[in-house]
Order: C-alpha cells, then structure tokens, then sequence
C-alpha cells in the first residue's frame, strides 16, 4: 500500500544567521502525535525555507503544514503559493498562534489568504491526526473533502462560507514526546537551542496575549516525562541554553517550584548554563521561591 506524505514546516529566516534558531517544538508535537496515531504517513519537519523548497520540488508532499507565527507569516505564505504552483494537488494547511479562532476572523483569514486551504486553529495536534485520518483512504490519499462533511478543529471555505468542526482540547497524557520519541533529533545536533513545554493554558486574559484569546485551560506534563526530556535533550545538545515556554513558570506553586530545583540540580552538573523563563503574573511565595532557586542560572521576563 502507497504511503502518505506529510511535511511540517516551521520556518525560521536565514538571510543573517538563523531566527529564530530554536527547535521547533510545535511541529515536534504535531509530527509526534501523526506518527503515533496515523497509520501509513511519513512524516518530516523542517525549519530552513530554502531546504524546504528543494524538498517540494523534489518530491512534493500529500500534505504540507506551516505554522504561523508573526514572525513567519510573510515567509510562511510565500512557501504556500509556491507549493501551490508546484503541485496544485498538494494540501496546504496552516496553524499556529497566528491562526485566529474567531469565525468571522477565521473567514476573513482565509478569504484572505487563498494559499491556504485548511486552518487548524488553537492547539494542533487533534486536528491534525484528524485530517490525515480522514483523508487517508484504504488504497493511499484523496484530498477530497466531502462537501457536508467536518472535521474535528480544522476549519476552509466551502463557497465562501466558513466550514469548521468542532474543537476539542488533547488530553496532555496522550501526547507523546517529540523528544523521547527521536523526532527532534536532528535539531539537537544542528545545534538548533532547545525548548521544553511542561504546562498549557494561562488562567488570565491579557488581551494583547494569544493565550488568553485561545482561552486554554490550565494543565501539566508529568514531571517524571518532563526530566526524561530534559536528561533526553542534555544528552545530544550542542547549546548551554534551555528556553521554558510555561506562559506563566509558578502558577502551578509547588510543582513548579520541584520542576526549577531538579533544573537547578542539572546545572550544577553542567547544563543548563541558562535558563530563559517567563514567571507568573502574580509574585506568590512559590514564585519567589522559584526565582531565588534559580538564581543567576534563570533568565526570566514577567509575561
């Protein structure tokens, strides 16, 4: 039986050095959780445009996603309509915090934007494993989608009118690693800094913040699988630094608080050199505590 393609991008600028020259941790998750639960894909990420662009010339995928944040959206839709000159037959989907969940945002969004065909708004990954299960029929791949039909967190334009299926949040024990399961490995040894996510959601609405926007619940990893990855990554990292995405590192007090002394214990062994870190809006006794744990090993900024 034929196998399915799919290509993950998120694209970093490369015309002075890389930037942003971070792993790519969405695709990570989103390449992870395909592979897990979609039978008969292949699966790559990429980070660098012009790689990327050889690749689909070269062999173009079944389906390519970008994800779309401010900083790469202009590259972002220039890989798209050349994808879409290259092979029509391609679907291109996109993601990511510039994605906005509003319907009539949405619309407009892709009104907007005719390169892109399907939008998988807030988190990615239940959207994604189902689009390719949908469209992973028993002989290979068929773009087409029934007209009627949705699928669960993406969202296109059926004559102009906004078709979306109905969102739903991973459930976080279901989510397999991207670094335990080997899907970024190759960033690590590119020598690409590491970034590590132990909790989603943000309790607040900021609304400059696309968190609050998405409106995500509060949640955590396992600490046990979140010092697997960091023992995973020390082991194969070129780079002395490590960035924590947590939106706010101490609102989940004593946890967190476990979480910077087992990092602090691993620097004294070497690495991290430095640990970049938003803390938590409001100063509580944890976050104190977890600042003053840290101490010169934490770079942090209040989000």
């Amino acid at each position: 039986m034929a196998r399915s393609k799919l290509i993950l991008a998120e694209l970093s600028h490369t015309g002075d050095g890389r930037s942003p020259n971070t792993v790519p941790l969405a695709a990570g998750y989103l390449a992870a959780a395909v592979k897990q639960y979609c039978a008969g894909w292949d699966v790559s990420i990429y980070r660098d445009p012009q790689l990327l662009l050889n690749e689909l010339r070269r062999e173009p995928p079944d389906i390519l996603g970008l994800s779309l944040k401010h900083w790469s959206e202009e590259i972002s839709s220039f890989v798209a309509k050349a994808m879409r000159e290259i092979n029509d037959g391609t679907l291109v989907v996109v993601g990511g915090p510039s994605v906005p969940d509003d319907d009539g945002e949405l619309a407009r969004f892709l009104l907007r934007h005719r390169e892109f065909q399907i939008a998988i708004p807030n988190e990615g990954e239940n959207g994604l494993i189902a689009l390719c299960q949908y469209l992973r029929i028993p002989f290979g791949f068929s773009s087409w989608l029934k007209s009627g039909d949705t699928i669960q967190g993406c969202a296109w334009l059926e004559r102009e009118e906004l078709v979306r299926g109905a969102y739903m949040s991973p459930l976080l024990s279901g989510l397999p690693s991207p670094y335990l399961t080997g899907v970024l490995d190759e960033f690590l040894r590119d020598g690409y800094e590491p970034v590590i996510q132990s909790m989603r959601g943000c309790p607040y609405q900021c609304q400059f913040c696309v968190s609050a926007k998405k409106n995500w619940s509060v949640r955590a990893f396992d600490l046990i699988r979140v010092y697997g990855e960091l023992e995973y990554i020390e082991a194969r990292t070129s780079s002395p630094y490590l960035i924590l995405t947590d939106e706010n590192f101490g609102l989940l007090k004593e946890r967190d608080v476990q979480l910077a002394r087992g990092i602090k214990e691993m620097s004294s062994q070497g690495w991290p050199r430095k640990l970049y870190h938003y803390s938590a809006k409001i100063v509580t006794p944890e976050v104190k505590e977890l600042v003053e744990t840290l101490g010169d090993l934490g770079e942090f900024g209040i989000s």
